[in-house]
């Protein structure tokens, strides 16, 4: 079994870390409001 692909691993942790965890976190926010799940944050991007 080789091993070189453990090379990758630190790249991988870093873009979980810096790029997948600050999108999810957003994503998460733009969902859930203080009463529970909605999409009004949604809503609030079109009025004007």
């Amino acid at each position: 079994m080789s091993l070189s692909w453990l090379g990758v691993i630190p790249f991988l942790g870093y873009v979980a870390l810096f790029l997948l965890l600050p999108t999810a976190i957003i994503a998460w926010s733009a969902f859930v409001g203080p009463d529970g799940a909605t999409t009004s944050n949604f809503g609030k991007l079109t009025r004007t």
